[in-house]
């Protein structure tokens, strides 16, 4: 067999928008509470990605594997190293 395929395709894009839309509309984050939007690294403009690279990131369907996880990771800690205004 060949190398690793480059994207592992996931859900559609539309399904993830569909399946977070209520926590968007219906959450407001406190002051100084930053929202971590995971999409932003797992998801293209059509498909959410359940790997790239040859690595997968998700365990099974609902939990991330460590390379997803170490992804959120990296978001959270630009959050926290970004300077507020």
């Amino acid at each position: 067999m060949g190398g690793s395929p480059e994207v592992i395709q996931g859900v559609n894009r539309g399904w993830w928008e569909r399946r977070t839309a209520y926590f968007k509309r219906h959450f407001s984050p406190a002051e100084g509470v930053v929202v971590i939007r995971p999409e932003s690294l797992l998801c293209g403009i059509e498909t959410c990605f359940a790997g790239q690279n040859g690595k997968a990131f998700y365990f099974d369907d609902d939990h991330l594997s460590v390379e997803g996880a170490r992804k959120v990771a990296e978001l959270i800690a630009n959050a926290i190293n970004t300077p507020k205004p």
